[in-house]
């Protein structure tokens, strides 16, 4: 049997069989030596997440600004639900997994989504000329299409910074301001522009908001619980955090913050659970048909698109969203404030099994003079991290300066692996018992820091 799954899953991944091999002798081993026969699924799911669980707490022992982390971790009807630490550090409130964080460049996804469904609705056109529609957009080449702001083709300048301009009147004065460079348009350049073009697109041809274009055609249809908008937020019965500004409703990103609300490129807020739930039935194509552009497939270039900039392993490395024992079909978008969700699928025996993680951090809610405190012990400028927009009156936390892009890598990579042996082991259960089927949500012990 797992001479069938190692030939399997060489078409499906990237590392080459060698590895595959040495990675199910090592599950299979496991197995055995802790005689898991006589547990519990659910006990065994703990066991198997221990591994996970060692590389959050290395990470919190490397970055203890950091307030606390909720992850969750789908494989089919299987979901984990694991958190750890506190909203913020002032009220020390435990994280609840419902509790929604500010997921930045994740809200990237759902624009995409939305303008791809235009397009399959033939309300839009990948080849039509961008200024036939943003008509009030002057400046824009008559070269530019559809097709080169889903596939982020393009260097953009606007006549000054939308996130410094005095109101939401300036900002879209900005905004339609915006020239792109003839001479980049072959070359990728991944910005916050573009979406919010794309936004600007999405609202032009529906009539709608984007707000009332999610709900109607994503939130609702998924049966979505723990969504919320910048700026729209009723602080009384939401739960959200990830944010300098989470006390007033508002996001980190100032550029969303001035143009009040969601406007393509960052301000929603989200749930583990249910980001992966968007994620899953894109990746199934119950929100759109034509997903092929978010999908990772070649294993040795980078594949990028308006969902976002999946940067997939070389050889046996391990880079960008995706160790090397993940799906080849997989898609994944991340945001500064230091979220990250990925999705993918494999087939073992015959069946699907579509695994997800997401990993949410709010280390943007530390506070200020912790904040500080890192900025001197790593070389920054005192205030470089935390700045205030006083056209706004609200924070900005640039918290890359601090916590590097890959400082998440050994859980995500760790979590993905478990969701392999976990993808596994419940084949290795269906290939004895025809009729298995699995349903179960198991939430791990909330843990204070």
């Amino acid at each position: 049997m797992f001479d069938r799954f190692i030939n399997e899953l060489d078409r499906q991944v990237y590392a080459d069989k060698k590895v595959i091999k040495e990675e199910l002798e090592n599950f299979n081993v496991m197995l055995k030596k802790n005689s898991l026969k006589d547990k519990s699924y659910e006990e065994i799911i703990e066991y198997l997440f221990k591994d996970v669980i060692n590389e959050v707490n290395l990470f919190f022992e490397k970055y203890d600004f950091v307030p606390g982390m909720n992850i969750t971790s789908k494989i089919n009807d299987v979901i984990i639900n694991f958190s750890i630490g506190y909203k913020d550090f002032t009220k020390k409130e435990l994280l609840d997994i419902n509790t929604m964080f500010d997921i930045a460049s994740i809200s990237k996804t759902p624009t995409a989504i939305l303008i791809y469904q235009l397009i399959e609705e033939k309300l839009l056109n990948m080849n039509e000329k961008v200024k036939n529609i943003l008509r009030e957009y002057n400046n824009l080449s008559e070269d530019l299409y559809i097709r080169d702001l889903l596939s982020y083709r393009g260097k953009y300048l606007t006549n000054g910074r939308i996130d410094d301009a005095k109101d939401k009147k300036e900002a879209l004065k900005l905004l339609k301001s915006v020239v792109q460079e003839s001479e980049s348009l072959n070359s990728y350049n991944y910005n916050d522009i573009v979406p919010i073009l794309c936004g600007e697109i999405v609202k032009k041809i529906s009539n709608s908001s984007l707000e009332q274009l999610l709900n109607k055609r994503v939130i609702k249809p998924l049966n979505i619980q723990n969504i919320a908008v910048n700026n729209q937020i009723d602080l009384e019965k939401l739960d959200i955090t990830g944010s300098p500004n989470k006390d007033r409703g508002l996001c980190n990103d100032p550029k969303a913050n001035i143009l009040e609300g969601y406007p393509g490129s960052a301000g929603l807020f989200c749930s583990t659970n249910d980001i992966i739930v968007i994620l899953e039935n894109l990746l199934k194509g119950n929100l759109i048909k034509s997903n092929s552009d978010f999908y990772t497939r070649n294993p040795l270039k980078i594949s990028r698109g308006i969902a976002g900039q999946s940067i997939v392993p070389t050889e046996i490395e391990q880079k960008g969203y995706y160790s090397n024992l993940s799906p080849i079909m997989s898609l994944g978008e991340d945001g500064s404030t230091r979220t990250i969700a990925t999705s993918g699928k494999y087939v073992l025996n015959k069946q699907n099994y579509y695994v997800s993680e997401a990993i949410f951090t709010n280390a943007c809610s530390s506070d200020p003079e912790i904040i500080k405190y890192y900025e001197k012990k790593n070389n920054n400028p005192e205030g470089s991290c935390y700045k205030y927009y006083e056209n706004i009156d609200a924070y900005r936390v640039d918290i890359r300066k601090i916590l590097p892009s890959n400082s998440m890598d050994n859980i995500l990579f760790t979590l993905q692996k478990f969701n392999l042996r976990v993808s596994l082991l419940n084949a290795c259960i269906s290939f004895y018992e025809k009729n298995y089927k699995l349903d179960e949500t198991i939430n791990l012990k909330y843990r204070k820091r």
